[in-house]
């Protein structure tokens, strides 16, 4: 089938063994000729960092793309291999609000041959519990955050079909994890409020306020502003405004 390399396939290969290099090359065969191309580079997509010894393991399918790259590097050209992970790109993404769970242990898959003991909510626990490699397992912090699993529990939401589809690589279900964890949680912890009118105040601006209920002030985004002129209030819809943790 593959009788040179051109720029943009994506290629899926099940390896004979586990790379044990710090430096990893892949190469093809010529299906008329039986002949192996030249060797290729395998780099993190669109890096020129080499994939690690024993990134790559026999008992998983992983996908390359082919691509033709003029870099400093290479001022001439040349093919190189952009790793692009599993066959099928599985990223988790988790919200906590930063709490130490070190002794809380829980077990996962009792009284079977998957049984394991880990700590609760951690990486590892979520890699375990939804079959993903930990390495594309993201743990997001929020202090405080009311959409913590500590404060709501688990809320699975899995995304497929449609874009999701089309992603190709682990990077980029990463990426989508991560933002699809912060717009269903960070924007929506919002705040109305009806003060004085404060004609100054506009939309996106970083305000600080105190719930009546609570005894620390929080910083928060003006998310919509509207103005009472008759009875002079200004009404203001704002999000929790929180350091970005990833």
């Amino acid at each position: 089938m593959y009788k040179t390399y051109v720029n943009g396939n994506i290629i899926r290969f099940t390896p004979g063994s586990n790379n044990n290099t710090s430096k990893t090359y892949i190469a093809i065969q010529n299906s008329d000729t039986g002949e192996i191309l030249d060797s290729l580079p395998l780099y993190y997509e669109f890096t020129e960092n080499f994939v690690p010894a024993n990134e790559i393991q026999t008992e998983s399918t992983y996908v390359f793309k082919i691509s033709y790259i003029n870099t400093t590097a290479y001022p001439n050209g040349q093919y190189v291999a952009y790793f692009l992970g599993t066959f099928q790109p599985h990223a988790l993404c988790y919200l906590t609000d930063g709490t130490d769970h070190t002794g809380d242990l829980v077990t996962l898959f009792a009284n079977t041959d998957n049984e394991v003991v880990v700590t609760k909510y951690s990486e590892e626990f979520f890699a375990y519990k939804y079959n993903c490699d930990i390495k594309y397992v993201t743990k997001r912090v929020e202090e405080g955050s009311p959409f913590s699993v500590e404060k709501l529990g688990i809320v699975f939401d899995s995304k497929q079909g449609e874009e999701f589809d089309a992603i190709i690589s682990n990077s980029v279900a990463v990426e989508n994890s991560i933002y699809y964890n912060k717009k269903a949680s960070t924007t929506n912890d919002t705040v109305t409020i009806t003060t004085l009118m404060l004609p100054w105040l506009d939309v996106h601006q970083k305000v600080s306020y105190k719930k009546q209920q609570e005894s620390i002030t929080h910083e928060y985004i003006i998310k919509s502003i509207s103005h009472d002129l008759s009875a002079l209030t200004t009404t203001i819809t704002m999000y929790r405004f929180y350091p970005l943790y990833v």
